[in-house]
């Protein structure tokens, strides 16, 4: 496939967009701008500059200056939106890999790899599907719980470490990260693209924020609220996440 298919797609939606670089380029996939081909299409819609990237097809905002020769922008005022309309109509969904290691319990009525709780919205502030296009990988020796839900990803995988338990009625979601050996205590959200490190232990009704990074050997007390990164060995507690002490952990 090449940007003139792309072009398509964003003239189908009545899309504004403007082609910098090379239109001449083709692609096969799509992926995270992080972990991208030279084959794959991404987008980037933070800061004012592109992360290391092999990507060559990049959806970008329209006031992005690009200073790079080997990279084609698509200039378009809502990078997520557009590039998200082009993968729902070129790339078909299949049913979702899950892969479920050796030792590991799933309890009754879990649910594991729906479609996450992901849209963005359009020009008349409609919200948009997100395609899911990631599976979910549950490691060795992992406990999920009664009524827990575990979303597959948008473009990455889901991912449950090894030795980790799960309590009943806990909600993780799309593309979380969730370490080795922790353990997660009934009524706890997770968002999407969060990711908590080994040994981190997170007590009831706790709500971890999207795209939130946890360190190892944390301890999130019950019906915290975590909204920023926190390093290793952090210990929070509170509906408004007061952080407790760092570095030691407490027992």
């Amino acid at each position: 496939m090449n940007i003139d298919i792309i072009k398509t797609v964003l003239d189908k939606y009545g899309s504004e967009y403007i082609i910098s670089g090379d239109p001449q380029r083709f692609f096969e996939g799509f992926a995270p701008i992080k972990r991208a081909k030279a084959t794959d299409i991404t987008f980037w819609k933070n800061g004012s500059s592109i992360p290391d990237t092999d990507a060559r097809i990049i959806f970008l905002n329209e006031l992005f200056k690009i200073n790079n020769k080997t990279i084609t922008g698509i200039l378009v005022n809502n990078p997520r939106l557009e590039f998200f309309r082009v993968v729902r109509e070129l790339f078909h969904i299949r049913e979702p890999d899950i892969v479920i290691s050796p030792g590991s319990k799933i309890h009754p009525s879990a649910v594991i790899g729906k479609p996450g709780f992901a849209f963005v919205r359009n020009e008349k502030n409609e919200l948009e599907d997100i395609p899911h296009h990631g599976g979910v990988y549950i490691g060795k020796d992992v406990s999920i719980g009664a009524n827990t839900s575990i979303d597959r990803g948008v473009m990455d995988n889901t991912w449950i470490g090894d030795g980790t338990k799960i309590d009943n009625n806990v909600h993780i979601g799309h593309h979380a990260r969730i370490g080795n050996h922790c353990a997660i205590v009934a009524g706890s959200v997770i968002g999407g693209g969060a990711i908590i490190g080994d040994y981190t232990d997170i007590g009831e009704n706790a709500s971890i924020r999207d795209n939130i990074k946890i360190g190892e050997g944390c301890l999130i007390g019950a019906n915290a609220y975590v909204s920023k990164d926190l390093p290793d060995n952090t210990v929070i507690g509170g509906a408004r996440g007061t952080i407790l002490k760092n570095g030691r952990r407490i027992s």
